[in-house]
C-alpha cells in the first residue's frame, strides 16, 4: 500500500510540474486575462456570499454561485485553450488609426503585417495603441462571419479576442 501512494504522488507531482511548465510558455496577455477572470469571479464569490448571508437572501448567495461558477469556468476554459495553443495570432505595426475621435464604442487601426500586407482591425476604444509600435493580438481560431457587416460581426463575435501585447 505504502508504494502505491508514492506511485500517485509522483503522478501527481509529475502533472503539477506539466502544468506549471505550460502556464509559464503561455503568451502573458492570455495569462493576465485567466488571473483576472478567476479574481472577479472568486471576490464576486467571496463578497457575493457575505453579503447574502448578512441580508438573509437565499437568492443572493444563489446568484453570487452562479455568477462565480461562470467566471471560473470560462477562466477554465481560456487556460485549456491556451495549453493547447488554440488561438490565432496576428502580429504587425501599427502604421494608422482612424475613428479614435468619433462616436462608438470602436476604432479601425491599420497593421502592416512582416510580408508587407496590411489589415485593419477593430478594436474598443478602451485600448490604446500608439503608430508606429509592434503589436501581436490574440482570437479565437472559431471566428464566424455572421452577417457581412463589419461593425455588426464584431459586436456579435464577443469572445474572440482575448487580448494583445507589444513586442519589442
Amino acid at each position: 500500500m505504502n508504494s502505491e501512494k508514492k506511485k500517485k504522488m509522483a503522478r501527481l507531482v509529475e502533472r503539477i510540474s506539466k502544468k506549471m511548465e505550460s502556464i509559464q510558455t503561455m503568451p502573458s496577455a492570455l495569462a493576465d486575462r485567466i488571473l483576472k477572470f478567476g479574481i472577479l469571479s472568486f471576490c464576486i464569490l467571496f463578497f457575493g456570499c457575505y453579503m447574502g448571508i448578512r441580508m438573509d437572501s437565499l437568492n443572493f448567495v444563489f446568484w453570487s454561485i452562479a455568477i462565480s461558477v461562470f467566471g471560473f469556468f470560462r477562466a477554465g476554459r481560456l487556460l485549456w485553450l491556451a495549453e493547447r495553443q488554440e488561438y490565432d495570432t496576428v502580429e504587425g505595426t501599427v502604421y494608422e488609426i482612424k475613428g479614435k475621435h468619433s462616436l462608438g464604442r470602436m476604432y479601425r487601426i491599420g497593421l502592416q503585417l512582416e510580408n508587407g500586407q496590411t489589415t485593419q482591425l477593430l478594436m474598443d476604444k478602451r485600448q490604446r495603441f500608439q503608430i508606429g509600435k509592434r503589436y501581436r493580438f490574440y482570437f479565437n481560431k472559431k471566428q464566424e462571419v455572421l452577417s457581412g457587416i463589419k461593425k455588426l460581426d464584431v459586436m456579435l463575435n464577443v469572445n474572440s479576442f482575448y487580448g494583445f501585447e507589444e513586442v519589442e
